[in-house]
């Protein structure tokens, strides 16, 4: 039933962004079959990382590595972005909840400010390809929202403004 909803919804040529959470396996292993039933979907597909993603580590170049392990359908964004056929550039980072934030954990500034410098590399990388200024079309693809349910900003919300983001994507909830 699943796979004939995507498949109704989603066609060939389409993208779709995936705003985290992808899978909930702990190790590549673990997660491996999630991804290949992604893969398997029509469409072609940008994943951010979520906060239950432990399947993909951060550190350097362990994206390209899991890059060439994935379905070709599917790109991993982070610290990097994509241009689709239309001229939209995505860029995004997996965020982390803010310092501030009354249930923060004791380490939040420090992932919430690597976060930022992610999400700045990748701003840095749609620049490149067109995106991220006045007149282009730039979607971020994050995973913690940017902004308090009550309406208070993160750090994120100036950068993404700087950038000229139009439409902000996020997973999480």
């Amino acid at each position: 039933f699943r796979r004939v909803l995507f498949r109704s919804m989603v066609a060939p040529e389409d993208w779709v962004l995936v705003g985290g959470d992808t899978s909930w396996g702990l190790t590549w292993d673990e997660a491996k079959p999630d991804l290949e039933w992604l893969g398997a979907r029509t469409g072609r597909k940008v994943l951010i990382r979520g906060n239950h993603c432990t399947w993909w580590p951060r550190g350097s170049g362990v994206r390209d590595k899991l890059q060439k392990l994935v379905h070709p359908s599917i790109q991993l964004l982070q610290a990097n972005a994509f241009r689709l056929d239309d001229g939209t550039v995505v860029v995004g980072s997996r965020l982390w909840d803010p310092p501030d934030a009354p249930w923060a954990e004791p380490e939040a500034g420090k992932i919430f400010a690597r976060e930022l410098g992610f999400l700045q590399q990748s701003i840095a990388a749609g620049k490149t390809l067109g995106g991220c200024v006045p007149g282009a079309r730039t979607v971020a693809l994050i995973h913690y929202p940017p902004r308090y349910s009550d309406g208070r900003e993160t750090a994120a919300v100036p950068m993404l403004k700087e950038a000229s983001v139009q439409t902000c994507i996020y997973g999480h909830l």
